[in-house]
């Protein structure tokens, strides 16, 4: 019994194997394209002459720009760990 719960635990708490990596790194590239599509956006207002409010477009572009440097930030945490 002890065995079952101690293999139980590896299983479910133990340390992932180092293509999980991926996992950072297919995020960041997906968080770095949101952030590309969110300035194009901005840009493309900014040529026809609409209106910007400032406030709304600086956290608009800062969301996926954020979320994309932890990603690539635990990313390369992760490759670090395991060399």
């Amino acid at each position: 019994m002890y065995y079952i719960m101690e293999e139980l635990m590896k299983t479910l708490f133990g340390p992932l194997d180092a293509r999980y990596c991926n996992y950072f790194y297919y995020l960041s590239v997906f968080f770095f394209a949101v952030f590309a599509f969110s300035a194009g956006s901005v840009l493309m207002k900014l040529f026809k002459n609409k209106k910007v409010n400032v406030t709304e477009t600086f956290v608009v572009l800062l969301q996926p720009l954020l979320v994309y440097f932890i990603n690539r930030l635990y990313f390369t945490m992760c490759v670090g760990a395991l060399r």
